[in-house]
């Protein structure tokens, strides 16, 4: 597959990025379809990436705790980082970012290191604010700095935005979508407030939340 970006485009220090979690238990919900993603984003970015050799990674973490584990992988190969995973909680509370996502970049799609919108919002969120949602240039919810976003309809069905809007095609969004408990819709701000709204990821799953 054909980058859609030239070779002088893409910053020589690039990090293609992939976060899960590993249980006491030693599971690692969802690592699959962590690799897939992987390949798809080195396929469209021209980097070598061996799916075994991601697989072997992972399968030798050990300890019995909670783990937060991330792939990098740049043009010099992969690696694999291992931290204690942060305690999970109940609820969060979520603000609009004033900044508004470009919908059509082509980096949007892809989890990479080319992500200072993200990294500035999250450095700068206001005290007793967990995450930040953006919207795109038509108004409509894209996603949050780590977060897919959902809200549940009358039926208790998730709808989440489509990546056309600006989200990352997400793992467990992906999951969600796959196992018929999601469905992909237009979002509003007003959705937002009048919903059942959550954010969520691969690594913390669903989190219930409140748009502040």
């Amino acid at each position: 597959m054909e980058s859609p970006l030239r070779r002088d485009m893409i910053p020589e220090d690039l990090e293609i990025i992939e976060t899960f979690g590993r249980t006491p238990d030693r599971d690692m919900p969802r690592l699959d379809r962590h690799i897939g993603r992987m390949c798809l984003t080195a396929r469209k970015l021209g980097f070598d990436f061996d799916a075994q050799q991601a697989r072997d990674m992972a399968a030798g973490i050990s300890g019995d705790v909670a783990l937060r584990c991330r792939f990098s992988l740049t043009v010099k190969g992969l690696t694999l980082k291992v931290v204690p995973a942060a305690a999970t909680v109940a609820s969060w509370q979520v603000a609009l970012s004033d900044v508004s996502l470009d919908e059509t970049d082509v980096w949007r799609g892809m989890k990479t290191s080319q992500r200072g919108a993200y990294d500035h919002a999250r450095a700068t969120m206001p005290d007793g604010v967990d995450e930040m949602v953006f919207l795109n240039r038509r108004g409509d919810v894209a996603e949050g700095t780590i977060t897919n976003v959902f809200v549940a309809d009358m039926s208790g069905m998730l709808l989440t935005p489509p990546v056309s809007a600006g989200a990352l095609p997400g793992v467990l969004r992906a999951e969600l979508l796959a196992l018929g408990k999601a469905k992909v819709a237009r979002l509003s701000v007003s959705d937002l407030r009048d919903g059942m709204l959550y954010c969520g990821n691969s690594l913390r799953g669903l989190i219930a939340a409140e748009l502040a």
